[in-house]
């Protein structure tokens, strides 16, 4: 047996055929040598799930039956990769490919610090292979929003150096088997956006530091989202769920009234980004209310490990 830590590589799939077989492809390339593959596959309906069970009959799936918010999904594979004595977990979006050497720039790093919980690749953007998407993120003390670093800049001193960071996104992200037995999974409460910037708070929270690790490396096919109304409703939602869930007091109530003033300031004075919210502002406000009205439970909220369904 291998004395490498088992690394399990957990790739969601919702009728991405083509995305998938490449991201799969590039893992199964991978130098690292203990590392196993699980496809989540979200209740895809074109057949890709079988077809993808012929191309690569060595890697299991797991079948949600349906088409589950994207949170269930992961914490799906999540579970399986636990089940299955994972020492890490690495969670990738399938319109990512790797480098080779990621997977164990990654584990080394891990090795060398137990207390680094989450750690994240340097990302280039997947149609310009030169240029960083993603090399760390700042958290803005005020409002949980992030400040990335890198962004479309050609590799260089400022973003080639290993350092703690406060994001890493669930597009590429590797969490030691540790952290999410003490704080759990993702938060299924998050359907989609700041799912990521959650367990990142939560991990911190928890005393474990997130790293930036530029020797690993992968590319992202970034998409460009236009708008809709589910965008618009699941963006004001997940906004302010986080600052339900990771403001107390008069911080809360402050954040509560800055979601609302921000956007009617952004219909006012809107930026590129705000333009997607602002073409389904009526969504937006219905999602800012859902999560206004979002009860705050007993626990936190969060699945452990070993919950299922």
């Amino acid at each position: 047996m291998s004395e490498a830590p088992l690394v399990y590589a957990i790739v969601t799939n919702w009728n991405g055929l083509e995305d998938t077989t490449e991201c799969v492809e590039s893992i199964l390339a991978s130098s690292y040598e203990n590392l196993a593959v699980v496809i989540v596959d979200n209740g895809s309906t074109d057949g890709c799930a079988e077809i993808l069970a012929e191309r690569f009959p060595q890697v299991p799936q797991v079948r949600t039956g349906e088409n589950a918010e994207v949170t269930a999904a992961y914490n799906s594979g999540l579970r399986h990769a636990l089940s299955h004595d994972a020492d890490y977990l690495l969670m990738l979006n399938n319109d990512t490919t790797l480098h080779p050497e990621m997977v164990s720039h990654l584990v080394d790093t891990a090795q060398q610090n137990r207390q680094i919980g989450v750690l994240t690749p340097k990302i280039y953007y997947y149609d310009r292979p030169d240029l960083i998407w993603f090399a760390g993120a700042r958290c803005h003390a005020w409002d949980f929003g992030a400040y990335d670093r890198g962004e479309g800049e050609k590799d260089g001193p400022d973003n080639s150096m290993a350092k703690e960071t406060e994001y890493a996104w669930a597009c590429g992200m590797l969490f030691s088997r540790a952290l999410l037995e003490k704080i759990g999974l993702f938060d299924t409460r998050f359907w989609l956006y700041y799912d990521d910037v959650d367990i990142c708070l939560r991990a911190r929270k928890a005393g474990y530091l997130i790293w930036y690790v530029p020797e690993a490396k992968m590319w992202h096919k970034v998409g460009e989202s236009t708008g809709s109304d589910r965008f618009a409703r699941t963006w004001g939602r997940s906004k302010m769920l986080l600052y339900r869930k990771h403001a107390t007091g008069l911080h809360r109530a402050a954040l509560v009234g800055y979601a609302f003033g921000h956007s009617l300031y952004r219909q006012i004075l809107p930026s590129p980004f705000s333009q997607k919210i602002n073409n389904h502002y009526g969504a937006y406000l219905s999602g800012l209310w859902e999560g206004l009205g979002w009860q705050e439970p007993r626990t936190s909220g969060t699945e452990s490990p070993t919950e299922r369904g």
